[in-house]
């Protein structure tokens, strides 16, 4: 039995207001590989993160 692929996300970094495409972003297509390569039978595992510190968007302002 061969290893489990392992596929991450990076976290959004929202800069303004928060929209669906700071989320739909970073996790949508990560999903889509996931539920590819489970449906072929790949072991897979999927995980995400949020940051808290919104870093990007405070060195912007």
């Amino acid at each position: 039995m061969s290893a489990p692929v392992w596929i991450t996300a990076t976290p959004p970094t929202p800069n303004g207001d928060l929209h669906v495409g700071h989320i739909a972003g970073p996790y949508v297509a990560g999903d889509v590989l996931r539920r590819f390569l489970a449906a072929d039978g790949v072991e897979v595992r999927y995980t995400t993160a949020w940051t808290t510190t919104r870093a990007m968007s405070r060195c912007a302002v």
